[in-house]
């Protein structure tokens, strides 16, 4: 609502004509923070107190970008950790929500995530034995937008194949 008599300014700039009824606009808000000072303004050219309204849009999800072991890997050592990078350029990642899980025969690897700026590792509670291993990893935003569960696997072959048996066809 405004006075009667009063154009409404943003960011010193009318945006509504001089009248007394109500009033609404649309304005559209880049990606991130965003503040708005908005005042009323009489046909004297004075200006009320600046309402600040501050704003931050987030409409974009977290984008897991790599998988460390990679999709498919088959590793001849055993890795002390999975890292996953994500990009994350609006809210952050909200470390709660998000959801980092190592598994293997179906059953959930034991083990700690910890999140970094654009990165989560998790370290298993003990050494991975050998096998097939899947990764499971959702990011989610501050803004609850989510990456969508994405999925990795990877297999731990420490043994080495057992010796060629050579025989001597000529006897």
């Amino acid at each position: 609502t405004r006075a009667a008599g009063t154009a409404i300014y943003i960011n010193d700039q009318q945006v509504v004509a001089a009248g007394g009824s109500d009033w609404q606009i649309s304005r559209s808000l880049v990606q991130g923070a965003s503040q708005l000072k908005v005042e009323a303004v009489n046909g004297m050219g004075t200006h009320s107190l600046p309402v600040m309204v501050n704003f931050s849009v987030d409409s974009i999800a977290p984008v897991i970008t790599t998988i460390t072991p990679g999709n498919g890997s088959y590793l001849a050592k055993v890795p002390d950790s999975v890292v996953v990078l994500i990009n994350e350029a609006g809210s952050g990642v909200d470390t709660t929500n998000s959801q980092v899980s190592l598994w293997r025969f179906g059953l959930p690897v034991a083990g700690v995530a910890s999140y970094d700026t654009g990165r989560v590792e998790f370290v298993p509670r003990s050494v991975l034995a050998e096998g097939s291993y899947e990764l499971k990893v959702e990011a989610i935003d501050k803004a609850g937008l989510s990456s969508g569960v994405k999925s990795s696997t990877f297999v731990v072959d420490v043994t080495a194949p057992v010796a060629p048996v050579v025989s001597n066809s000529e006897q």
